[in-house]
This record gives structure tokens, sequence and C-alpha cells, in this order.
């Protein structure tokens, strides 16, 4: 161009191609112009961006360390172990390495004033900083472990909530992006002005909170299963009188194992250790469940009559440690209600607080103080309110004991809404210096005055009391279900330590006798013949008692058959059941179940194997039908261990459990829980 002419340098917008709005008439400040565009827009490249990314990453690696610090102070208040999840203190590495990253990146001309322009990081400081990020980067995948969060963890066995472990691996994670970050943005960055750099800074130190609550929220979150059932029987299924074949299968989550089986409205109530599963007994179908898969702990009580279950556990993520409550309508699955309960505190150490039982009303506790005193502590549901507790009983000329305090299941029983207890006690004028109570208890020749009583669980009220004056041994006390509902209602059963002390067979309602035994099994009034093995099942409308029969009534030579007389309410043998003595080993026949039409006795086939790998089957014999008549059920399922028994194989934890529309066979204790349906 001439110097005639005049250049013009056109402002145009590159997205819309608008046509240019204003002209520079000259040469001179056309060129100014766009050297001084292109190096204002190198400058906020250079400082915001690079910049920003800087310090954000020293937000995260000073807020890192700053949570490893805060960390390290309140995790042992709470009793927690200052180590990450893996158990390990590969934390405190990344806190010293993020203090070396701070040194390295914010030393020298970062804190002066001028705002220069930031500058790119040395090949010494860049080699320090990969160098940083690498360490980093494999400790933080050290310290992680997969069982601290339970989406990650194998199984729920392996899951194990860390709280102090993940906030420390959070920090750790905090300081390994953010030196990530600063390498990445490969300057160093200035602090002034401070527009520029504390917003991103601080913006560094919020992501360090939401990570610490994010992972720990995450780590203490234990997920609830919970279905509810869509359809359900109009009408229970009865109880079979007799079972041919085994007419479905449940089988458990892996790992998760079998506490025990209840009757419920429609069929079994499985409770397992992490919650309740409620099944058809006609067809086996799960109703509904309400599983805590991921808890470490888990109570579940079914009462009520099986109409009510009670889930109670301890969440990981409530630090109060207090136990969350649950109660389920057993017949739908639906939840009634949710509380919390404190636990029950304790004024010293060395006070032992033992759980006996509860219902939808009321939970009991055994105390046990340090002077050895014991009482049964009877509270709300609800709360820790007390209602009212119990000892034994001390009249002013008598001596009364339970032999070693409260045991659940034997001298103590809560059924429904009554809490049975016995006791034993004697004249005072027969204890002298050297005797005690507990001598005479085991001095056949020595008559003990036997107690059963009952009291109102909710207000402690007695509701009846009976006394023996010739019993010569503790009692221990049971409640067995009739075999049907028609008409019939639980008997109690109080009988002593010896196989041939005869059982009392109380009404639950008032205490009376309730039915009789057959005299041609009775040796008097308080001894059984030496025929006489044990009670199997007693009912307002009679009991089963099994006896052994002599040894020309049976086909060996050695031994007479076992012998399951069905007794009518009078005390008349009405049906026998008869199984040759080889069938089953003694220690299998306190698990026989007696239906209306045959008894069945769950066991382990033993000898089948020839090693201590058992196989559960169950054997069903019907009454009046003679030895040949009886039948073995096997099932095909994996087998399993047991220990050597006496005669063999033991039972282990393999037992049957008559419910509407089967007859319920599961093993506990195994690695592979499968329950049975039996049918007719």
């Amino acid at each position: 161009m001439g110097s005639g002419h005049l250049q013009h340098c056109y402002v145009v917008d590159r997205k819309s191609g608008v046509p240019p709005s204003r002209a520079l008439d000259s040469g001179h400040e056309c060129g100014e112009e766009r050297g001084l565009q292109v190096e204002n827009e190198s400058r906020v490249a250079s400082r915001v961006r690079p910049e920003a990314v800087s310090w954000v990453g020293l937000g995260l690696v000073s807020g890192g360390i700053l949570l490893a610090v805060i960390d390290m102070v309140r995790f042992p208040l709470m009793n927690e172990e200052l180590t990450t999840p893996d158990g390990s203190f590969w934390w405190l590495v990344s806190v010293f390495l993020g203090a070396i990253v701070l040194w390295v990146v914010l030393r020298r001309n970062a804190w002066e004033r001028e705002a220069e322009p930031a500058i790119r990081f040395n090949r010494k400081r860049t080699v320090l900083l990969l160098m940083a990020s690498v360490l980093l980067l494999y400790v933080t995948y050290t310290a992680f472990s997969s069982t601290a969060f339970s989406w990650t963890a194998e199984n729920q066995q392996l899951y194990s909530p860390d709280a102090a472990g993940v906030s420390l691996w959070a920090a750790t994670l905090a300081i390994t992006l953010g030196t990530m970050l600063t390498v990445a943005a490969a300057h160093q960055p200035r602090l002034w002005p401070l527009l520029g750099s504390m917003p991103p800074m601080v913006g560094g130190l919020a992501l360090v909170l939401l990570f610490d609550f994010g992972l720990g929220t995450a780590a203490l979150h234990q997920r609830t299963e919970h279905t509810v059932a869509d359809a359900f029987p109009a009408t229970p299924a009865p109880v079979p009188s007799d079972v041919s074949e085994v007419g479905w299968e449940w089988e458990a989550p892996q790992g998760v194992s079998m506490q025990g089986v209840e009757s419920g409205p429609f069929g079994p109530l499985l409770v397992l250790e992490d919650g309740v599963v409620s099944l058809d007994g006609s067809s086996g179908e799960v109703l509904w469940s309400y599983r805590h898969p991921y808890n470490s702990w888990v109570r579940v009580v079914v009462s009520d009559g099986g109409t009510r279950a009670l889930v109670t556990r301890q969440p990981a993520a409530d630090r109060s440690g207090d136990y969350h409550v649950t109660e389920i309508d057993t017949g739908t699955g639906g939840i009634l209600r949710e509380f919390t309960v404190p636990p029950l505190l304790e004024e010293d150490g060395d006070t032992r607080v033992d759980f006996l039982g509860g219902t939808s009303e009321v939970r009991l506790y055994s105390w046990q103080d340090t002077d050895g005193g014991q009482r049964i502590r009877v509270y709300a549901v609800d709360s820790n309110e007390e209602l009212w507790s119990l000892t034994v009983p001390e009249p002013r000329d008598r001596t009364c004991s339970n032999f070693g305090g409260w045991r659940n299941g034997e001298n103590l029983l809560l059924h429904e809404d009554q809490v049975l207890v016995t006791y034993s006690c004697a004249d005072k004028d027969r204890i002298g210096e050297g005797t005690t109570l507990g001598d005479l208890n085991y001095d056949n020749s020595e008559p003990l005055t036997g107690v059963v009583a009952a009291f109102d669980a909710r207000t402690g009220e007695e509701s009846w009391v009976r006394e023996w004056d010739d019993t010569n041994t503790e009692l221990s006390i049971s409640v067995d279900w009739p075999a049907s509902d028609a008409g019939t209602h639980p008997v109690v059963v109080a009988q002593g330590r010896y196989r041939t002390d005869v059982p009392r067979l109380l009404d639950l309602r008032d205490g009376s006798d309730t039915v009789g035994l057959p005299p041609e099994l009775m040796d008097s009034e308080i001894v059984m013949s030496d025929d006489f093995e044990q009670l199997v099942r007693a009912g307002s409308e009679g009991t089963v008692l099994l006896a052994q029969g002599s040894t020309n009534q049976g086909n060996d030579d050695e031994n007479g058959p076992f012998l399951f007389h069905r007794v009518s309410a009078a005390g008349e043998i009405i049906a026998t059941a008869e199984m040759p003595f080889s069938s089953v080993f003694l220690d299998q026949l306190p698990q026989a179940v007696a239906l209306e039409g045959t008894v069945i006795i769950p066991r382990l086939e033993y000898e089948e194997t020839g090693t201590q790998e058992s196989i559960p089957a169950v054997i069903v014999i019907p009454y009046d039908a003679g030895p040949d008549a009886l039948r073995t059920i096997r099932f095909d399922e994996p087998e399993f261990i047991s220990a050597p028994g006496m005669f063999g194989a033991r039972t282990g934890d393999h037992r049957a459990v008559p419910v509407p529309g089967a007859v319920v066979a599961y093993a506990r204790g195994t690695e592979t829980a499968t329950v049975h349906g039996l049918v007719g």
C-alpha cells in the first residue's frame, strides 16, 4: 500500500459473521491493537486457567492434610484406630508427601505482590511433583480396601465398616488428586491478586469436605431389603398329619446362616442371621422378606403366637449405639412401627446384662451384679422404662435357689404374655453347717420342694403357682404346642434332671394338671418306668411318649424297638409307632417330632459315607403300621461335616418344625442353608 492510503483494521464477530462494527484509521493503531489483544488473551489464559487449576489442587492437598490432622484428634476420643481401611498407616506417608508438594509449589515468588504472569515449573520441580504423584497413587491404591464399602465387598461377611479408616483414606485421596491437578496445571500459582487465588483454593477445600462426607456416608450405608406380600392364602393350610416327599426347597442367600424356623400364619418364618423371610408352607414361595444383609449384628424375635416379628439392629452409621427396632406383621410383611431404644446403661463394667426374650410389648433381661445377685428385669419394648423385676423369693421359713442363676429355656421361659420360672426350696432346719441347698439337690434321697410360677409379662402380677414336695432334683420347664389348633392349647412341662423323673404337665392358663400319663409306663406317681425314654410332645389333647420295648418284641436280638405311644388326655395309649432300635443314633431321638398320624426324626446318615460327612434325611414312622412301614426321605443336597457322637454321628443342628402346609426340615451351622418342605 502507498503511504497515502489508510489501512483499515476490522474487528469482526467470528461466530456470527456480523459486518465490522468499527475501523481503526491508522495502520500503527491497528497493529498495536492486535498486539495488545493477543497479549491480553495470553495473559488471561496463563493467569486464570493454569493458576485456578493449581489453586484447586493446592486446596485439595491442604484440605487433605487438615482433615488428617482433625482425624488424629477426634478418632482417638471415639476409641477408633488411626489406620486406613487396609489396617495400615499409609495415610501418614500421604500427609508427608502432601507437605512436600506444598513446599515445592508455594516457595519463593508465589507470595510476591507484583501481578507478574504465572511461571511454568522448571524441570526440577516438575520431576519432584511427578515423583510425588506416582508415590501418592501407589499409597492411595494400597490403602484402599474393598471391605470398607458394602457395594465393593465380595459378600456381606467380608464387609467391615470403618468410619475412621475411610476418613483417613479420603484425606489420602484428596492429597493425591490435588497433587495431580497441580502437576497438570504446570504453573506455579501466585497468591496475588486474592480474587484470583482464594475462590479456587476455597473450592478445593470444599471438595475435601464433600469427599469425606460422601465416602463416609457410602461406607456406613447398610441397605435394607424389604418386600411385602403381593398375595397370600385366604386361610392357612393345615399342619400335615403325615409326610411322604419333599414338596419344595428354599436355599438361603450365599454365606447367610440359618438361625431357626418359627411357625407363622401361612407357613414357616425363616430366621436368618440378617433378618426374616416368610414362605408359603404349601408351595415354598416367598411371601415377604425383611433383611439387613450388611449389618454385623441383627436379632430377630418372633412373638405373639407367630403374628409379630421384631428385628433389632445397630446400624454402623448411628454413633450413639442405639438399637433400631422394626416391628413387622408376619401375615403381610408390612411394617407396623419403627423406633429406637438406647442400650441399657451399666453402672460399672462388672455388671452382666443378657437378653432373655421379648414380645411386641416387653423385653426381658438377666442382670448379674458384682455381688453375685441376679434378677430378671422387664422393660417396655420401646423404651428403657423398667416395668418390674423378679428374684428368687426368700420365705421366712425356707431357703430357695435357682442353682446358678436364671437360664433361658431351662428354669426361665417367656411364652407370649407370661413369664414362667422354676426354682427349688427346702426348710431352713434342713440346712445345717456344711450342708447347702445344692447338696440336697444332688442327693436323690433328700426331696426338695419344686416350684413353678407364672407372672404377667406386662405387670409382673403372679398368675399362678404350683408346688411339689416330692421332687428330688431341680426342674426345667418348657412349653409344647399341640399338634392341632382344634380346641387345644399349649401345655407347660416341668421335669427333673433324670430320665425317669415324672414330667408334670400343667395347663398354661391356670397351672392345673391337664393330661394324664399311662400307668404301664410309671413305677409310681413320681417315677417313670425304666423303659421310659422321653416325652416327645404334650398338648391339652394328650401326649406322645417314647419308650423302649422288650427284646423279644423286635427284630433286634440285643435291643428292643423304640415305641412312640400316643396317649389320650385321660392317660390311655391309643396308638403306637414302632421303630427298630438300629434305625437312628441315640442322640438323634431328642429331635423327634410327633404329628397326628406319624412320628418323624431328622437324622444325618453318617454310616453311608464312611467319613465325617453326613447326609441329611428324615425318618417317617406311621402309627399302628408295624416296623416295616418305616420309610426314609433323603435330601438331594451337598454333604456337610458333622462331628461323631454317641453310636455314630450327631444330628448336629438338623431339625424339623411343623408349620401350616408342611413340615420344615433344616440344618444350622452349614455353609449352604437349604430348607426342605415335607408334604403328604
